[in-house]
């Protein structure tokens, strides 16, 4: 009976002398998550207005209980308070000001890769889940150029001086959009980068669907600053709207931990461990990427409901 900004961040637990088997939530009579546990730490991305929620449990021997919710979700279109907060959401970023962009610091690790022409085009109704889409265009002339734009949250570049050491703390990432693009063709991949910056180390979770040349998601190799193929197949929907949600993790030994990555409900639980780099910056970025292919072939890109979250 309380309303709250979405994403909405549910914390449960349950206990039976049988020992839980799963726990799941249960949104306006839909399964929206599932887990294999006794107990969960999830944010689930919930429309504006009223809902019904059941949090859902059953043991061992098949024994089962529930917990109604009743929440009321407002349109949450501004940043959190990072003043003394270790806990955050940004939601509808894609509708928000403040994005950078940079074209040949895209196309290698070197930051002097080929220029390529581009475009962001905010507050677009068509098409758009929300209402409040923004197109992203890339072209040019020198194949396989590539651009990147960027959001600085906290620290050094966002206006936001972290007096509490935010940054220092949390240890939580999550990254959640939707996305709609045009001319599979032309895509040859796309990117979505989560950053934090600290104490001289560098922890950059880089994920790409590689579209062209294989149907893959790869991951950055902050080490050999390369991109690395996981394995796990990645085919977004050509003139649709492609579901992406990815959580990582570092460490308590700052170590950068690449939890799962989601495509469309598809969720690949990658477990994979990276060290740091050395990095003179501070704070909490995100980034996404188009990267053109061997043509340079136009071709356009929406994002909506792009959610970041930390704890």
């Amino acid at each position: 009976n309380t309303s709250v900004g979405s994403p909405v961040r549910f914390v449960a637990s349950a206990s039976s002398p049988n020992g839980i088997s799963s726990m799941t939530i249960n949104v306006d009579s839909q399964d929206a998550f599932r887990i294999n546990s006794y107990n969960l730490d999830t944010y689930i991305n919930m429309s504006p207005g009223p809902h019904r929620v059941l949090v859902k449990a059953w043991d061992n021997r098949g024994n089962y209980a529930d917990v109604p919710l009743n929440l009321s979700v407002g349109a949450t279109y501004n940043s959190p308070n990072v003043g003394t907060q270790l806990t955050g959401t940004w939601n509808m970023m894609q509708a928000e000001s403040g994005w950078g962009s940079c074209t040949e610091c895209a196309g290698n690790v070197t930051g002097t890769g080929t220029p390529a022409g581009y475009a962001m085009t905010q507050h677009q109704g068509n098409p758009s889940l929300s209402g409040d889409a923004t197109k992203f265009d890339i072209w040019g002339q020198y194949p396989y150029s590539n651009v990147l734009w960027n959001r600085h949250l906290i620290g050094d570049g966002s206006g936001r001086l972290d007096v509490n050491n935010i940054v220092t703390q949390v240890h939580h990432f999550k990254y959640d959009v939707w996305f709609y693009f045009t001319n599979a063709h032309a895509m040859e991949a796309i990117e979505f980068d989560i950053n934090q910056f600290f104490g001289g180390k560098s922890f950059i979770w880089g994920h790409e669907c590689r579209v062209l040349g294989g149907n893959m998601w790869d991951v950055w190799n902050n080490t050999l600053q390369r991109w690395e193929s996981t394995g796990f197949p990645c085919y977004p929907n050509t003139n649709a709207w492609n579901h992406v949600v990815i959580e990582v993790e570092r460490t308590w030994d700052d170590q950068l931990h690449y939890v799962y990555i989601e495509l469309n409900g598809q969720r690949h639980w990658m477990n994979r461990y990276e060290p740091p780099t050395p990095t003179n910056w501070y704070g909490i970025t995100i980034n996404f990427q188009l990267d053109g292919n061997y043509r340079q072939e136009p071709y356009s890109a929406w994002l909506d409901k792009l959610s970041f979250s930390y704890w």
